[in-house]
């Protein structure tokens, strides 16, 4: 009573047991909706699970587009610089 309430008068005990005296066709129905959850929450993480690997099928392929893509460009650069490197090395020597 140190709140104001009397555990005993203000308060229900509540029996959370399963009631074991369920007919057969209870049973039936309880077991084929805990069947039904399962399944609709296998349904929802197998969507989840596709949706994620087609996201990362798709951020694989951009990563892989733009690697080549500057990996590209980076070689044209290099092959640039090299053939300036040459034609110079040209001037250089036919000059002397």
């Amino acid at each position: 009573e140190k709140i104001g309430f009397d555990f005993d008068k203000d308060f229900v005990i509540t029996d959370n047991t399963c009631p074991t005296d369920l007919s057969g066709k209870e049973k039936q129905i309880l077991r084929e909706k805990f069947a039904g959850k399962v399944a609709l929450q296998t349904e929802q993480q197998l969507q989840a699970q596709v949706t994620r690997l087609r996201g990362n099928a798709v951020n694989s392929i951009k990563a892989q587009k733009l690697f080549f893509e500057q990996g590209l460009e980076g070689a044209q650069k290099a092959y640039d610089a090299l053939e300036e490197t040459e034609k110079q090395f040209e001037r250089e020597t036919s000059q002397q």
